[in-house]
């Protein structure tokens, strides 16, 4: 809630777990994904792709829709959910291996709860077992048979129908399962128990390229599967680039092959975010009885440098706020007698947002207070500080705003 960011010292930037903590309004969205989701669930799995910058509230909506299924019942039976985060796996062999058989033991753990479970069914379950274990013992496999593959293969979920029928010709078939055999009875038992799973896989811009590629192919091969829903989180244009590094492809078009619903994380609106950060930074202003900004109305002084932050195109995120008003807050600790409370939000914002500028912008700063001790003259041209613009590359817009922030604060130096 707004009081609790407001009273909290430091902004940890984690992300919100239920609705009383969205003061983004998300959580009406959620409802309306999983509404769109399950409501009338088809068989057919799907794969949902979330997609955000970072910092957008990705986890954060994830969440939501984890929590909007809380007593949440479709066909009558409540969804698993199961979260992955790929990039705590300690290696991609361990994430890929392991992905399938926890799915379906979860499934098999809510399916036993039946006591009315039919023989046939118990039955399908198990081959759907076997299925999952069979897909982990080859997958593992792999590497070391790659040497046995065709050199188009991969060394994914894709080349595993492939490796088995190899396998078959070389060895005596009736030793070798049948994986197509097994992954039919496995759909079979699965349509029939019409138990619903919601996948949810975070942060998966976060893996390296191939990573990303494997994960991708992953899911494609496990989404074959009824009444599974994945939906996937990422930053898409991290997604696409690693697919066209990786295969070479039209990363953009590989994802449309196997993701039915896209979903961007919801905009938040520029004046919501204006108006989080003003709130914020008011309560951190007034825990220090020695400062104002404007005595005679501040709520107004703080709203313009809202407005001159927002045109340095700055506040984009929740990321965004949390980052500012730390610094901002560690700044009115530290600098409150050395500039004034305007110019120290000004500088919070260039240290978070443009380090280069601000690294520069403080060597200028210094260089002009020895000046100004030593009684030298600080003409005009000298608060035109172009060697700080020379490491950066802005556009001309985001330039004069930000030289206004910087005019503000080297004016107090003059």
């Amino acid at each position: 809630m707004m009081t609790d960011i407001q009273s909290s010292t430091i902004h940890s930037d984690l992300p919100i777990k239920s609705s009383e903590e969205d003061i983004f309004s998300f959580a009406s969205s959620a409802k309306e994904v999983v509404d769109h989701i399950f409501k009338d669930q088809q068989p057919e799995s799907l794969v949902v792709g979330l997609s955000g910058a970072w910092g957008s509230g990705k986890t954060s909506y994830l969440n939501l829709i984890e929590n909007q299924l809380n007593g949440y019942k479709t066909n009558g039976k409540s969804v698993i959910t199961l979260r992955y985060v790929p990039w705590r796996v300690k290696n991609r062999e361990t994430l890929l291996s392991s992905f399938l058989p926890t799915l379906i033991n979860r499934i098999s753990e809510e399916a036993t709860k039946d006591p009315s479970l039919s023989n046939a069914l118990r039955k399908g379950l198990k081959s759907a077992e076997k299925y999952a274990k069979l897909l982990e013992i080859l997958e593992t496999g792999l590497k070391p048979l790659a040497k046995w593959m065709p050199k188009s293969s991969s060394t994914s979920v894709e080349a595993i129908l492939d490796l088995t029928k190899v396998l078959r010709t070389v060895f005596e078939p009736a030793t070798i399962p049948d994986i197509e055999q097994l992954h039919q009875e496995a759909y079979e038992a699965l349509e029939k128990l019409k138990i619903p799973v919601l996948v949810t896989i975070d942060d998966i811009d976060r893996l390296e390229p191939t990573e990303i590629v494997d994960l991708l192919r992953l899911v494609r091969a496990t989404a074959q599967l009824p009444y599974i829903t994945f939906i996937m989180s990422y930053d898409q244009t991290h997604v696409i680039e690693a697919v066209n590094k990786v295969l070479n492809v039209d990363g953009q078009q590989f994802l449309e092959k196997f993701i039915q619903l896209p979903v961007a994380v919801p905009r938040i609106a520029q004046i919501t975010l204006n108006k989080i950060l003003e709130q914020i930074l008011d309560f951190q202003i007034n825990r220090y009885e020695d400062t104002n900004i404007n005595a005679q109305n501040p709520s107004r002084t703080l709203t313009s440098i809202i407005e001159d932050i927002e045109a340095t195109e700055a506040l984009h995120t929740p990321r965004d706020i949390y980052r500012i008003v730390n610094t901002c807050d560690l700044k009115f600790k530290t600098d409150r007698f050395k500039y004034n409370i305007k110019n120290l939000i000004y500088l919070a914002v260039i240290e978070t947002k443009f380090p280069v500028i601000y690294d520069s912008l403080i060597k200028f700063i210094d260089r002009n207070l020895i000046r100004s001790r030593r009684k030298i003259d600080i003409q005009t041209q000298d608060i035109e500080p172009k060697e700080i613009y020379k490491k950066i590359k802005l556009s001309k817009s985001k330039k004069v705003a930000i030289d206004v922030l910087i005019h503000s604060i080297l004016s107090e130096i003059k």
